[in-house]
């Protein structure tokens, strides 16, 4: 007779077939991919040094002296003049800026604009402010002072609520002006660090409106 269910070809009994061990089973864990960011870690920050050339200068200071002829608290012809004159000439000149300076008559020229001048035009001064504060000796830590006061005044500026031009122009221009007084130097830095909390707020503010 042939062999029967359970035995082999010589009679012997069949080796039971080996059993799948009873552990736990091994899986191929794939660790989760790492998110990858566009914008962060920041490894600098952001400045606004564009318009520095001879023609953006000029048509800066063209609009400041279109407003400064409507104006009471306007600039002396002296100021519109010559002061403003060499002041745009010493921003154009952006490869020497560590060989030129800034004079106090420059820059109180330019304070000027910004603190007097209403809301609706003192933008081109906004403007101008930007760029020279990122010229190392106007930014300088001897011009704190000048500095503390015309970013006071921007962001007074800046809240002030105007319509037209000026309601994207002002609050805009204020926010550059700040980015740029961290990279000036001493003086500008200082300024805006000491008021960074109404900085932040300005810039939250804006965040918000529609």
């Amino acid at each position: 007779a042939g062999p029967t269910l359970g035995m082999d070809a010589g009679g012997a009994a069949a080796a039971p077939p080996a059993s799948a061990s009873s552990g736990p089973v091994p899986m191929d864990i794939v660790p989760p991919t790492s998110q990858q960011y566009s914008h962060l870690p920041i490894r600098g920050y952001k400045t606004f040094e564009t318009g520095a050339s001879e023609q953006s200068l000029s048509k800066i200071v063209a609009k400041a002296r279109e407003f400064n002829s409507t104006l009471t608290t306007n600039l002396t012809s002296a100021e519109i003049g010559p002061t403003l004159d060499s002041l745009c000439q010493t921003l154009a000149a952006t490869s020497r800026y560590r060989a030129t300076k800034v004079s106090d008559a420059e820059l109180a020229a330019v304070g000027k604009m910004v603190r007097y001048w209403d809301a609706e035009r003192c933008f081109p001064a906004l403007d101008l402010a930007r760029l020279v504060a990122v010229h190392p000796d106007a930014a300088s830590s001897t011009r704190e002072a000048f500095w503390t006061e015309l970013v006071a005044a921007a962001l007074e500026k800046c809240e002030a609520g105007v319509s037209g031009t000026a309601a994207v122009a002002v609050p805009m221009l204020t926010m550059r002006l700040c980015a740029n007084c961290f990279k000036g130097g001493a003086g500008s830095l200082k300024a805006v660090t000491g008021q960074l909390v109404s900085v932040l707020k300005c810039g939250e503010n804006l965040a918000n409106s529609s």
